[in-house]
């Protein structure tokens, strides 16, 4: 718990570093999670900070480590918000790996995970914070539409279709789900002429 001169402790320098693996062993050493840094953040502030800033120059690989070191912080439970995020750093970080060309460069599996992922894995991570964050608060939104993005990458297109309507029935002007349900349903439509062709 000792700080540099910066003010930072070892807790700190892990999270800004989105190592979530070092975070989870100094956690279980005892590292004070309420210290702050000279700035006079604590650790699990700054994971947050610099989640949502690689999650915004779509370095969703790093993103991931950043909520993930964030959400191992809270040992009463994570909030909400950190799931959700990170399920769609998950998405978009499987996106990534499909599309080699458009990774952030991270070689290794996102956020120190341990070896790299594949996308279905990605994916399956995505969907698991999505249904917990639907289990924290099923009247959220944002937990169907996340849940919603994962299985439209999964290409389970009636599932999403099912979660998109959830989440439009909690939020019906939402416009990015209501373009995601068009997506979803043309692909619906487009599954349904290939079967019929064969």
């Amino acid at each position: 718990n000792q700080q540099s001169r910066n003010g930072y402790t070892a807790l700190t320098a892990a999270a800004v570093s989105g190592h979530p693996a070092v975070v989870r062993r100094l956690l279980r050493a005892g590292a004070d999670t309420a210290a702050r840094s000279a700035s006079g953040k604590t650790a699990l502030q700054w994971a947050k900070e610099k989640g949502n800033a690689a999650f915004k120059e779509k370095r969703y690989q790093q993103a991931v480590g950043h909520f993930t070191s964030a959400i191992q912080q809270c040992p009463a439970g994570a909030p909400k918000t950190l799931y959700s995020n990170r399920s769609a750093a998950l998405v978009l970080a499987a996106k990534q790996v499909a599309e080699p060309d458009q990774t952030d460069q991270t070689p290794s599996a996102p956020g120190g995970l341990g070896a790299p992922l594949s996308k279905d894995a990605l994916l399956g991570m995505a969907l698991a914070d999505a249904d917990r964050v639907i289990a924290m608060e099923a009247t959220w939104p944002k937990g169907h539409s996340r849940r919603g993005n994962a299985l439209h990458v999964m290409g389970r297109f009636t599932e999403a279709r099912t979660s998109y309507e959830e989440a439009l029935r909690l939020d019906p002007t939402n416009s990015q789900v209501i373009s995601s349900m068009k997506d979803v349903k043309e692909e619906i439509e487009k599954q349904a002429a290939q079967n019929g062709a064969a």
